[in-house]
């Protein structure tokens, strides 16, 4: 009697583990390595020929270390599908001038800014100003005067020996400039700005410098995106969110749609206003709240050859560019 109680359990406890077996998502294309040193290398980023979007999104595999290779090689820290990749650059500065001087320059043609919500800026040190520059205008900077000339703690910035500004939205280019201000004399310190992603402070601290001590490695966050243009014409969806003045993602699959990001402006700066999902009409499951939640979006420029208004359907939900293997 005991065998025919515990068989039965038995049973159970397989089936059950068998259900909650769950095939992993890819994140690459088929056939392509999907990480670098531990790395996550998603898609529209990839390894080797055809592993890419196009050559923005080349990775090189280096010794284990993942770089951008349309970014001047630049070192590639973190990337994901919805927009972010953080990259770590070197910024120079001069400590026996008591100035600095780095600029950043991102194409016209590339898809990626600085992120204006991921970064800061960030001045380190005791009677320096800095300021950061797009097209000759400042577009943000600070100043430090510490009482008593403390340079604070190293790991925040809380006023004391440290300041921070906001960015603008969309930020190309830049040049950032750090001027030495009136110092005790005999002071040996040298302070430092730049850019920083706020995911690695204050957890990381301030970037040390180099040996020579005019190099300064710092994490940057950049944002991504899409243009119509690089996405199969068979999307119109994605040319009326460029003439709303949005951008197109690829986070699609070839049955579903494509993410049409739309900015619009507050009185606090750029938000980001909504992240819609379009797609075909007769290929949703019946939804009410579907039509409820268009937010305003024209769905119905096209027509069907019956002559009746071809309708994309927003859904407020982000596919991303996972392959079923």
């Amino acid at each position: 009697m005991q065998v025919f109680r515990v068989l039965p359990l038995f049973i159970l406890i397989s089936l059950t583990t068998t259900t909650t077996i769950t095939k992993a998502k890819r994140i690459s294309k088929k056939g392509c390595n999907d990480t670098c040193g531990g790395i996550l290398i998603p898609f529209p980023f990839g390894i080797g020929s055809n592993c890419f979007l196009n050559k923005w999104y080349n990775v090189d595999c280096n010794s284990s270390i993942p770089y951008l290779s349309a970014l001047n090689n630049v070192e590639l820290l973190s990337a994901n599908s919805f927009g972010d990749v953080t990259v770590n650059i070197s910024m120079t500065f001069d400590c026996e001038n008591s100035m600095q001087n780095s600029t950043l320059v991102l194409s016209e043609e590339s898809p990626f800014s600085v992120s204006d919500y991921e970064n800061n800026l960030l001045v380190k040190g005791c009677g320096i100003y800095a300021d950061v520059k797009e097209n000759g205008s400042i577009v943000a900077g600070c100043s430090m005067i510490c009482p008593n000339d403390t340079g604070g703690d190293r790991n925040n910035c809380f006023g004391v020996g440290c300041c921070q500004d906001t960015i603008p939205y969309y930020l190309k280019s830049f040049s950032l400039n750090r001027t030495g201000l009136e110092r005790p004399a005999g002071d040996g310190s040298c302070g430092s700005a730049f850019f920083m992603g706020r995911e690695y402070f204050p957890s990381a601290g301030f970037p040390r410098q180099s040996v020579d001590g005019h190099i300064i490695y710092v994490p940057i966050t950049l944002f991504w995106y899409t243009r119509y243009t690089d996405i199969s014409s068979n999307w119109p969806e994605c040319k009326r969110c460029a003439l709303k003045g949005g951008y197109c993602s690829i986070n699609v699959d070839a049955a579903s749609g494509v993410s049409c990001y739309i900015y619009g402006r507050s009185k606090t700066g750029v938000i980001l206003a909504n992240i819609l999902l379009f797609k075909k009409k007769n290929s949703l499951e019946q939804d009410d709240d579907a039509e409820e939640e268009s937010d305003g979006i024209d769905d119905g420029l096209n027509e069907t050859a019956n002559g009746e208004p071809e309708r994309w359907w927003p859904v407020l939900f982000q596919r991303s560019f996972y392959e079923e293997g």
